[in-house]
């Protein structure tokens, strides 16, 4: 018996893996942030000595937010990098060309235009073995 193996045409490439990383890292410091910020008001410690809240508190000063508004912002903006942008990046040229030429292809063909036979029939004289054929040469192409 013949064993069938299945050619996987979804490489991925190193600059979707770059940008998957990337957007990782953001969604783990957005995480950290997440969880610094609980952690900071349950932290059973003087205000004076949690370090957490003193961090949070220049941070609300600088930014206007806390750290978990901050963290959650981050994880949606590392989501959205990571659907959006490495397939908009990282297409590859061979990729365009293929859509290009099987466009191309369909819309040359026979089956793309119902009407295609009718009109080579129209063309040729009335001999059905002409017609027949002409269709039978114009399939191969």
């Amino acid at each position: 018996m013949e064993e069938v193996k299945a050619e996987t045409k979804n490489k991925i490439t190193v600059g979707e893996i770059v940008w998957i990383c990337i957007s990782g890292a953001i969604a783990v410091a957005g995480l950290t942030l997440v969880i610094f910020g609980i952690v900071g008001d349950y932290l059973p410690l003087k205000s004076s000595e949690n370090w957490i809240l003193l961090g949070e508190a220049s941070f609300q000063n600088v930014m206007k937010m806390n750290y978990r508004w901050f963290g959650v912002i981050l994880i949606l903006f590392a989501a959205f990098v990571s659907v959006i942008f490495p397939p908009i990046i990282t297409r590859r040229r061979g990729d365009i060309d293929e859509e290009r030429r099987s466009k191309t292809a369909t819309s040359s063909s026979p089956s793309a235009n119902p009407l295609e036979p009718l009109r080579l029939l129209r063309r040729l004289p009335c001999n059905r073995s002409n017609a027949a054929y002409a269709l039978l040469a114009r399939q191969k192409n």
